[in-house]
């Protein structure tokens, strides 16, 4: 992806990333959610991550009470403890500084009794501490929300954490209509086409994410832990493979193959 993807006026576009396995991941276990709102960008960009991984959803320009209803019980629903406003207030007080202020009272609008509780923490961090911060000390956050510049370049880094985007699958949904496409978040690759070693993750776990999305979470489940128990046996494609301790490479229909064997329980 993580570049653009669809330019519906009242939807969002996710990008799941999840580390299935600790061997990918240089720094232990990071569990993030990004949510990304109108900014720079005319056009809806998003992207979403889960456990091991990030999340991400990135708005178009008008944010509706469809979208506002997905920010407030994003943390609650996946039972995260904080949100974290990025921003660049400190110097774009007019843009930032003024998301930084609607994210607050947001917060105390839609879902002040988890606040009081203190089931819920709210909080931000300036954009350029907080990409240090997320690679030192990752425990910190959960719930990431912020503009769609920002965005796009916190999710490349945090999908770089877990492997890259070849693990990244993304989902464009509009909530005024219902519509919504899932699709890989990388682009073309033309220059290793038909050799054999493409990562078919983004598509695979894009196809999960649309089970999800329409509620056959037990078809998607089988396929996420094939997936995991695939990467703990150390067989990926190259680019996985090599960031494994015990990694095995194989190729893009190979790899396909021990999938549908471990679904199929002959693994």
């Amino acid at each position: 992806q993580f570049e653009n993807k669809t330019k519906s006026s009242a939807g969002d576009g996710r990008i799941k990333v999840k580390t299935q396995d600790a061997a990918v991941s240089q720094l232990g276990d990071p569990n993030f959610a990004v949510i990304s709102l109108p900014g720079k960008y005319a056009a809806a960009e998003t992207m979403k991550a889960l456990k091991n991984g990030m999340h991400v959803l990135l708005f178009s320009d008008n944010v509706t009470l469809e979208e506002e209803n997905e920010l407030k019980d994003y943390a609650v629903e996946h039972n995260l403890p904080s949100v974290t406003l990025v921003h660049k207030g400190n110097i774009m007080k007019y843009t930032e500084g003024a998301f930084k202020k609607w994210g607050y009272e947001l917060a105390e609008r839609e879902f002040g009794d988890y606040l009081a509780s203190g089931k819920l923490v709210v909080k931000d961090c300036i954009c350029d501490a907080f990409l240090q911060n997320a690679l030192l000390r990752p425990e910190d956050y959960s719930v990431i929300a912020t503009l769609n510049l920002n965005g796009d370049y916190i999710s490349d880094m945090l999908a770089a954490q877990v492997g890259g985007i070849g693990i990244a699958p993304g989902a464009n949904i509009n909530y005024t209509t219902g519509d919504a496409i899932f699709e890989a978040t990388h682009g073309t690759a033309p220059d290793i086409a038909g050799k054999n070693v493409v990562n078919p993750c983004s598509n695979i776990l894009s196809a999960v994410m649309m089970l999800d999305h329409i509620g056959w979470k037990e078809a998607g489940s089988l396929i996420e832990k094939a997936l995991e128990d695939s990467f703990v046996q150390g067989y990926a494609t190259p680019d996985l493979a090599r960031l494994m301790q015990n990694g095995k490479p194989l190729g893009t229909v190979e790899f396909t193959e021990h999938l549908v064997e471990i679904v199929n329980g002959k693994q």
